[in-house]
């Protein structure tokens, strides 16, 4: 067992591919989405002033019927549980033409995160089948949407609230020492940042990975960096040994949190360790952790190396570390 952040949080982290989740293991019928009624817009409301109108005609169970009957249902329903999304919907059915009897479904639905909107999509379309029929044409089109424009992207949550462009400001080494850069994933809740992989090229299980994540002002109140940093360590100490004892381990050993002081193109800064060994039957298996902060934001390197090849590494990619600035939305969060 491998205690770096990726095995441990990869899993909740969005690559950048809206849906490109693996598909649930239980049947679509058994699936509830996050459905919730809203209002109509005001251009709706003052169009059912004049016309008649039957106002809210999709409850939820209706919405979801028909979302669980398409066939990238599996794929959007993950990716709407991947984080705290939900979806905000209001229909109606509007007489275009009375002589004609001719009639219009309104539907609007807006994605939101957190409270926070991502995505609106609107759309009045001609009602000439049943109501079912209709609104499933509509949802098709509402599928196709958000898969197209990234609906679920972490990278959309981070540009419409302000927090840091990680995609574009996080400067990272291509290697550090043997190891080559993978794969970097945003986590869906800006507090926690990104995340980076590198792999060995002979060694399938060599890996170090470099977490970047704001500060918490929730985590850490009133503290300065250097508290904050010792703080944060003791975190991580706490959650590496619960992991290890929920595994049901007897045989490691976890240092104490030492510092250390790392060479940045700037001059030595301040970091702090750990060192976790895992007894097996053949040899040791490592993984130690390096802390600092650059701007306001955590620097972490994890590693599955001991202590002394770590430092080696660390200390080689520390001056080629450049995170982005504070974030107008972590500004706030901070007022």
């Amino acid at each position: 067992m491998v205690f770096t952040d990726f095995s441990r949080k990869i899993s909740i982290a969005c690559m950048g591919v809206a849906l490109s989740f693996s598909a649930l293991s239980y049947s679509q019928d058994e699936q509830s989405w996050p459905v919730y009624a809203a209002q109509l817009s005001d251009e709706v409301i003052s169009e059912c002033e004049t016309k008649s109108c039957t106002l809210n005609v999709l409850d939820a169970a209706t919405l979801s019927n028909i979302l669980n009957k398409h066939p990238m249902s599996m794929d959007v329903h993950e990716a709407l549980n991947l984080s705290e999304y939900e979806l905000l919907v209001s229909s109606a059915l509007i007489e275009t033409d009375t002589q004609r009897g001719e009639k219009a479904l309104v539907l609007e639905m807006t994605t939101s995160w957190r409270g926070i909107p991502v995505d609106d999509f609107n759309l009045k379309v001609p009602h000439s089948d049943t109501l079912d029929a209709t609104a499933t044409a509509v949802l098709n089109q509402w599928v196709s949407s958000v898969q197209e424009n990234e609906v679920f992207s972490a990278e959309r949550i981070y540009k419409i609230i302000g927090a840091s462009d990680y995609q574009n400001q996080l400067q990272l080494p291509e290697t550090i020492g043997d190891f080559v850069r993978s794969q970097t994933a945003l986590y869906h809740d800006p507090l926690q940042g990104s995340i980076t992989r590198y792999l060995h090229p002979d060694f399938a299980d060599a890996v170090v990975d470099v977490s970047v994540y704001p500060v918490s002002p929730f985590t850490h109140p009133d503290k300065n960096l250097e508290e904050s940093l010792s703080a944060e360590m003791q975190i991580e100490r706490t959650q590496i040994q619960t992991l290890i004892e929920q595994a049901q381990m007897s045989d490691y050993l976890i240092s104490e949190i030492q510092t250390t002081e790392l060479a940045s193109a700037s001059g030595p800064i301040s970091g702090l360790a750990m060192e976790v060994a895992l007894e097996t039957q053949i040899d040791p298996v490592y993984s130690t952790q390096f802390l600092f902060t650059q701007n306001d934001k955590f620097v972490k390197l994890t590693g599955n190396l001991p202590k002394g090849m770590m430092l080696s590494l660390v200390n080689e990619s520390v001056a080629q570390i450049k995170v982005p600035q504070e974030s107008s939305f972590m500004q706030s969060m901070r007022q």
